[in-house]
């Protein structure tokens, strides 16, 4: 309809003005952002038309709005130079301009610091968006990111929380947005922001372990987003859904949905998410002792050297030292050179989860090579600092490491 609309505009635009138009160009980008993906190339053509009309009208408000879309599709597509540079020019406009919406610059401002790396960053930012709402009385900001900002900022801080290591909160956050956006999503307006919040409570549940709620909520968010047609989300949940059959029922079966949701990923123009269900379909291919097809996945997250999300760096190479590690002509000095470097980016970047986990893969080295002591000291450090999430997968683990050394 909004396509039809802005063709018969074209048949008075001369006397209409550009406002008109950028209201109509807008709605149809934001309708497209919604079922294509964030970074489909029809939904930039459209951004890039409305950022040429609000210059046309000096529309400053709309204006933010176009530029906070836009980082949002260079961000999604892996440009985090690009990203990084609208959301500080985001922060800088509503410095400026007190009735431009502080929460959506703060939004910005955390999720270009997370996929950079800078958790504590992250969740600061989404810390002060959480505190500058009402996320069970706001609107959604339909023009930005057409989700209700303070669930938009718990869901997101409850992921940040992940990284940090601070499980036990994050499960508190997450399920507060959830519970949120379930007492309103009889609303169509919060029905988009509704799928959002419970795909990080997917990414929660996946970071504890907990096969069973990520499975029952990545089918709920593909049966919604079948009915309304956003492809981004049911791929995301497709990969989810995939890792919980492929370490609980049948590891052929999730390693084929892994790569068919991957591909539906990308068909999307999202890169962020692909890095991620790589090192999760590595995982499952060093499951099933396939070594080489390991390695392939793994070297696909880390393929590019310029573009794409820094969150998961630790990860990918922890995951390149397992490989090593299990392969039959296993050398076990590279594989601890792997665990090593794992280690320096997960403590640069104060990712406490993962320090654990690449902790408990270099442990189990060193014990192989009679180094007891040093691998109980390492385990017993990286414990001390992950002080919550004792009944999570990666704690457990830990713990039960520690115990037979």
């Amino acid at each position: 309809m909004l396509g039809f609309a802005l063709k018969d505009f074209k048949k008075f635009a001369a006397s209409a003005g550009p406002s008109l138009e950028l209201s109509l160009v807008l709605a149809k980008a934001t309708a497209l952002r919604s079922i294509s993906g964030y970074s489909a190339p029809a939904v930039i053509q459209a951004l890039r038309r409305a950022r040429d009309l609000c210059e046309a009208s000096e529309d400053s408000r709309n204006r933010f709005n176009v530029e906070w879309v836009l980082f949002q599709g260079n961000l999604v597509k892996g440009d985090l130079r690009a990203a990084r540079t609208l959301a500080d020019q985001l922060m800088t406009d509503s410095d400026r301009n007190p009735d431009l919406p502080r929460v959506d610059a703060l939004l910005a401002d955390g999720m270009a610091a997370f996929h950079m790396g800078d958790f504590e960053r992250a969740h600061h930012s989404f810390q002060l968006g959480v505190g500058m709402t009402c996320p069970e009385h706001d609107e959604p900001h339909f023009f930005t990111h057409g989700q209700n900002p303070g669930v938009f900022c718990l869901s997101y801080l409850a992921h940040a929380q992940c990284f940090l290591g601070q499980l036990d909160q994050a499960r508190d956050t997450i399920e507060r947005s959830v519970a949120i956006s379930d007492a309103r999503a009889h609303s169509p307006a919060h029905l988009y922001g509704y799928v959002n919040a419970l795909t990080f409570a997917v990414r929660v549940h996946e970071f504890c372990g907990d096969v069973r709620s990520e499975t029952q909520r990545a089918s709920q968010i593909i049966e919604i987003s079948r009915r309304n047609g956003f492809k981004y989300y049911e791929a995301v949940s497709t990969c989810h859904l995939a890792w919980a059959t492929g370490i609980s029922e049948s590891l052929v079966d999730g390693v084929s949905k892994m790569r068919d949701g991957i591909a539906a990923l990308e068909e999307t123009g999202t890169s962020l998410s692909v890095s991620r269900f790589c090192v999760l379909l590595a995982e499952l291919y060093i499951r099933g002792g396939q070594y080489e097809q390991a390695q392939l996945a793994i070297e696909k997250a880390s393929r590019s050297e310029q573009l794409g999300t820094h969150a998961w760096d630790a990860e990918i190479v922890r995951v390149r030292g397992d490989i090593i590690a299990m392969k039959p002509s296993s050398d076990i000095a590279e594989a601890i050179c792997a665990y090593q470097a794992s280690l320096a980016i997960a403590r640069r970047q104060k990712a406490r989860l993962f320090e654990l986990k690449t902790t408990v893969s270099f442990a189990r080295q060193l014990k192989l090579l009679g180094k007891q002591t040093l691998a109980r000291e390492l385990l017993g450090n990286c414990l001390h600092q992950v002080r919550e999430g004792y009944d999570t997968i990666a704690v457990r683990t830990a713990q039960t490491m520690m115990q037979s050394i």
